[in-house]
């Protein structure tokens, strides 16, 4: 979570962990994440401890609940960029702990970066802002970045069929069946929505 929002990458509403945690991708960001904050984390440890460690300590509190969601889920590992938003509070509380620690030379570049990050950071948000207009977007959001995601084909024929669009709520789920014959869950939505097209037959089926 850090190191994708470090590098301002394009944000995610559901992803495998196993695609979000590939090694060869994280690698070189990893380097440069200990070389940039973990060095003047040591340095300012002895004279901004306290600080430091109250925004390491949230940062790993914060983090619990989300792993645990995490490592709990039915049928996939699943996690999502928003489940780190609180921890990334702690980590600038870490940072700005140990800004004074700076030397005067590298304070100016420093301040010119951040506030050009800032700026393409509040572009981004903007940006994911509109995925959150409606169940239905953030499901199709989700199979845009993860074709063919049971998770994600079960919602979205649940959000359809709460808009009312009952078709095309019952070909998504039936595609969810398709591609996995024993999801149970798919199987009860489908037949609620063929119930409620009055299919008896095939609602009868998928129970």
């Amino acid at each position: 979570w850090f190191l994708r929002l470090l590098l301002l990458a394009p944000s995610r509403v559901m992803y495998l962990v196993p695609d979000a945690a590939a090694v060869e991708r994280t690698l070189l960001p990893c380097v440069v994440l200990l070389l940039f904050v973990i060095r003047p984390v040591i340095l300012a440890w002895p004279r901004y401890g306290q600080a430091a460690r109250c925004g390491l300590v949230f940062a790993v509190l914060m983090c619990v609940p989300a792993l645990s969601l995490v490592l709990s889920a039915d049928r996939e590992f699943i996690t999502a960029d928003r489940y780190g938003y609180l921890a990334v509070f702690g980590v600038a509380v870490l940072v700005c702990a140990t800004a004074p620690e700076l030397k005067q030379r590298w304070r100016a570049p420093l301040a010119i970066a951040a506030s050009v990050w800032l700026a393409m950071a509040a572009v981004a948000s903007f940006r994911q802002v509109q995925v959150w207009q409606s169940s239905t977007v953030i499901w199709e959001s989700v199979l845009e970045q993860e074709p063919g995601y049971l998770v994600a084909l079960n919602g979205l024929g649940m959000a359809y069929a709460e808009d009312g669009k009952l078709r095309p709520a019952a070909e998504t789920l039936a595609e969810a069946i398709r591609r996995d014959p024993e999801y149970r869950e798919a199987y009860a939505n489908l037949g609620n929505v063929l119930y409620t097209l009055e299919e008896w037959t095939a609602a009868e089926r998928c129970f």
